[in-house]
């Protein structure tokens, strides 16, 4: 068994091997594998094996660059994407209390608590004011 392992792993060396998109792309071609054969779709059996194969290619790849940085681009969609997702659950949360007003300038969001009436609000990032009411 150790002679096959250390074959593997010389085999291996230089790869890119498993990253994070290779690991979320055979997630998505199992959840595709798995939705097509519960409901009789063979269509959607050739997205799930393209899937598998692009995992096979990504983990097979020298250009360890390349699969990087196709890694960073995903990484960095992933991580804007949980970054709106909290900030509209925190808005969700403080709904009862506080209310959103979009700048027309700038488009900056301002949190303005509730319950004022009719208030002069004052963008802190571009100094534009414009009356709301609460």
């Amino acid at each position: 068994m150790n002679g096959f392992m250390s074959r593997l792993r010389n085999f291996m060396s230089g790869r890119n091997g498993m990253d994070e998109l290779t690991v979320a792309v055979m997630i998505f071609g199992i959840l595709l594998s798995f939705v097509s054969r519960i409901f009789g779709w063979s269509w959607l059996l050739l997205p799930g094996y393209a899937g598998f194969c692009y995992c096979v290619f990504r983990m097979l790849s020298r250009n360890i660059y390349k699969r990087r940085k196709e890694n960073m681009v995903i990484a960095s969609i992933a991580q804007k994407l949980k970054s709106d997702i909290k900030i509209y659950r925190r808005r969700y949360a403080e709904r009862k209390t506080f209310r959103y007003f979009k700048c027309p300038k700038c488009k900056n969001w301002l949190k303005v608590p509730k319950g004022r009436g009719k208030i002069d609000i004052r963008c802190a990032k571009c100094a534009e004011h414009m009356v709301k009411t609460v």
